[in-house]
């Protein structure tokens, strides 16, 4: 599979390299010699992914990971690609968003009660075949590193997507209270981008015994319950609190769940990026001689081999750097949002942009430990998107959204062509077909 890539700013040209493993393998007749972006560390780090599942959740253990694993031998047959069952359910997650956007472009509680059911529905779909589709993969043994790069920008987007929707239940109005519902979007954004940097760094998405399948749980039953009161019935709900919190010393209890939410959430990221970045720098200055805590014995084997720093990222590159560069994206992206003539567009733009900046952090894992994160499309499109485009135009907002989406595809396409061709899987990433060699077999997947 090829990509098109730009040499200059007038000419484009297909461009291929020799890959750097496996050039005697012969796939389908053919001999695999090359595919883009090929080279030397490239290559290497493809080949030595590892993926470590995290520890289960409260949920995970008391019905869910049975649930899932009834379902996937129930009703998925073989031949059906994990990528495929996470993007199916991924289409749940844009019906949703799109239902409550179309009824209540403010986020003002304007949508029908029905919509709050059918998101309740589609997110609970979208939870069953993103825990499915690790199930399949190892099922199938057809587990790679795409399937958790998939799996991970799906999530991605979900995150954006409940933030969202809260906040049309819970009738915040982007219109009159526009700083209260940038700060929950980018909450949602904030919190799943420092996660991300973690897991790529650490090898092991951090997980606590509560955590996002129980607080996906609490979302849903809160839309069921806004479908039956409807947004409006929210509002009549207040919670005494101290008065240096609101002089009437009632505030609505949405706005306190959220607030709650939010600041614990905020806290909790923030600890476990102080810690993160203290430890990578005891282990470099070699005050600490072992790797991560609990970690399975291959992750384990290979810190332990390498100093204590994991072994896919570059020993040079600045951990806070990355950390700082995320969070300056979403400054920009919140900031844009925030000043936004047309608030769809930029909110549209800004959650498609975060999840291409999660697949440009996940990329450092999977194929390129020095690929860089930041790109000045982020905010040339974030800054059109905020000040150029209109409320009522249509069709600026029609376009800028669709060049966020191209810029996305492009990324991910991208990195399809190399993952694919470095492996020998199908370029096609709803196809199963297993990886040529012995690819860490039992040790991959989503």
């Amino acid at each position: 599979m090829t990509v098109l890539h730009a040499t200059s700013l007038r000419t484009t040209r297909w461009k291929e390299s020799q890959c750097c493993h496996f050039k005697n393998d012969v796939l389908g007749g053919r001999k695999r010699k090359h595919h883009v972006h090929a080279d030397a560390s490239k290559c290497e780090q493809v080949h030595s992914y590892l993926h470590t599942s995290p520890k289960s959740t409260i949920l995970e253990r008391a019905f869910l990971e049975r649930y899932w694993t009834f379902m996937v031998h129930t009703f998925c047959p073989k031949w059906l690609a994990p990528n495929l069952i996470t993007t199916l359910g991924l289409c749940f997650v844009i019906l949703n968003v799109s239902l409550v956007l179309y009824f209540s472009p403010e986020l003002d509680g304007s949508s029908p009660n029905w919509v709050y059911a059918v998101c309740a529905v589609g997110f609970w779909i979208y939870q069953t075949m993103d825990g499915m589709d690790g199930k399949q993969a190892r099922r199938t043994g057809t587990g790679s590193p795409l399937g958790e790069v998939v799996d991970h920008g799906c999530d991605a987007f979900s995150a954006c997507a409940y933030a969202t929707i809260l906040c049309d239940a819970f009738s915040f109005n982007a219109k009159t209270n526009r700083l209260l519902v940038c700060a929950i979007t980018s909450c949602g954004r904030w919190n799943f981008g420092l996660d991300t940097v973690t897991s790529t760094y650490q090898g092991l998405l951090p997980i606590n015994d509560f955590d996002a399948q129980e607080i996906q749980i609490i979302c849903q039953i809160v839309f069921l319950l806004t479908a039956y009161l409807g947004p409006s019935g929210w509002k009549e709900i207040n919670v005494p609190v101290p008065t240096f919190v609101s002089p009437s010393g009632t505030i609505p209890v949405g706005l306190l769940f959220m607030g709650v939410a939010s600041i614990v959430s905020y806290t909790t990221r923030f600890i476990t990026v102080v810690k993160t970045v203290r430890k990578r720098r005891q282990v470099k200055s070699g005050s600490v001689a072992t790797g991560e805590g609990k970690r399975r014995t291959s992750t384990r084997a290979q810190m332990k081999k390498n100093g204590g720093l994991p072994p896919h990222w570059p020993q040079d590159r600045s951990l806070a750097a990355v950390y700082l560069t995320v969070v300056v994206i979403e400054l920009c992206f919140f900031n844009a949002v925030y000043h936004s003539k047309n608030f769809i567009a930029a909110h549209i733009c800004a959650c498609v942009m975060f999840t291409e900046v999660m697949v440009r952090v996940m990329q450092i894992r999977v194929s390129d430990p020095n690929f860089r994160v930041f790109n000045w499309t982020h905010a040339i499109v974030a800054y059109v998107a905020s000040q150029v485009i209109e409320k009522t135009d249509d069709v600026g907002m029609g376009t800028v959204i669709a060049v966020a989406l191209a810029t996305f595809f492009y990324r991910f396409f991208h990195l399809v062509a190399q993952v694919t061709g470095c492996l020998g899987l199908h370029p096609n990433i709803f196809v199963i077909k297993k990886a040529a060699g012995n690819h860490k077999k039992g040790k991959k997947g989503h």
